[in-house]
């Protein structure tokens, strides 16, 4: 940014999702003048998109573009890509020729949320557990409901049996 006189005529454009983590000197007066916030697509914006990125993907019978736009707010316009991209490659992992309503079912998931991770999935005894569990959880809660309060929870069943 330096090096340049202030009579040159030179323009700058620069575009960045994450204007927080810039660096101050970027941001200094007389470096960018203008700010131009470009929003998330609304309905009808995502539905446009999902079409410029559907436009040479096979596509099931059962899918619904508008239903889709409509089930994505708050995507932006890489989101949307990345979920049809997703959708094409769950379709290719399956050896289907076209892309199903639940191919995107299940990217819009992995989008929102992340890849599913079956690590985190309990054991049996981890399950029995949890359900002798719930009802001490339970007593913990309404005791912190009362006027006294509450600093800490159990760490184990036996612990309550000292409440």
């Amino acid at each position: 940014m330096d090096g340049f006189e202030s009579n040159e005529g030179v323009i700058l454009i620069a575009a960045t999702n994450r204007p927080d983590v810039l660096d101050p000197a970027l941001l200094r007066p007389g470096r960018f003048d203008r700010r131009v916030v470009v929003p998330l697509p609304d309905v009808r914006g995502r539905e446009e998109i999902l079409r410029v990125h559907t436009r040479k993907i096979p596509l099931a019978d059962d899918v619904d573009l508008s239903i889709l736009a409509r089930g994505t707010p708050g995507f932006s316009g890489a989101e949307i890509s990345n979920m049809v991209n997703e959708a094409a490659l769950n379709a290719a992992r399956n050896n289907r020729k076209s892309v199903l309503m639940y191919d995107f079912e299940l990217a819009k998931d992995k989008v929102l949320m992340g890849a599913e991770r079956k690590s985190l999935l309990l054991t049996e005894e981890e399950k029995r557990s949890l359900h002798i569990m719930k009802p001490a959880t339970r007593l913990w809660r309404r005791s912190c409901l009362l006027p006294i309060r509450c600093t800490r929870s159990p760490l184990s069943p036996e612990a309550w049996l000292w409440a």
